[in-house]
């Protein structure tokens, strides 16, 4: 049994999670056994603070690994969430050889992405078509192309990257383990 404990939060109590072989618990609120789970990694950034968590589901039922990253974060409390987000993508892999771990929103949050995704490029066209219609002298609708251009390349990304039936990236137990490690290196707080 392996045990990792760290606080979500600087203003919570730590959290104590125990890992025994493919079974992973929360000290005795609820278990999981990861042989029949599938992950979803997922980082959002609110301003300053960042959410880093690996989502576990099972029958069901969703269990978060969440911890909030910003500047009063211990140092100990990324290190425990990290090791313990290596060592359940590593069980996991141990009891499902051919698992990945998804990468990205899901849900309410990606179709809002969708959206804002329409709404940005849907902005940038009519905008533009408005511009170049007033017939402006070249001197000043030239310089406002420019912005509705980068406004439809962000539109027409956010689109792409969170189209519904579109598959999300997906990483073995190795890849993740470098993907949090590249994650690390760009923390607030981590100069």
């Amino acid at each position: 049994m392996t045990r990792f404990a760290y606080r979500p939060a600087p203003t919570q109590d730590p959290l104590v999670f125990d890992l025994t072989g493919t079974h992973l618990s929360l000290d005795g609120d609820w278990s999981m056994d990861l042989a029949m789970a599938k992950a979803r990694f997922v980082r959002q950034r609110f301003g300053e603070v960042w959410l880093r968590q690996l989502d576990l589901m099972s029958n069901g039922t969703t269990r978060r690994l969440v911890l909030r990253v910003d500047a009063q974060t211990a140092p100990a409390d990324m290190a425990a969430h990290k090791a313990l987000l290596i060592a359940v993508a590593e069980a996991l892999a141990q009891a499902q050889p051919d698992a990945r771990i998804a990468l990205g929103a899901e849900g309410p949050a990606r179709r809002l992405l969708f959206g804002l995704g329409i709404v940005a490029l849907a902005s940038a066209v009519l905008l533009g078509a408005v511009t170049w219609l007033t017939a402006l002298p070249e001197a000043r609708a030239l310089p406002s192309m420019l912005p509705l251009g980068l406004l439809g390349l962000l539109g027409f990304a956010l689109i792409r990257g969170a189209a519904p039936g579109r598959a999300k990236p997906t990483l073995d137990a190795a890849g993740f383990k470098a993907l949090l490690d590249g994650l690390d290196a760009t923390a607030p707080g981590t100069d």
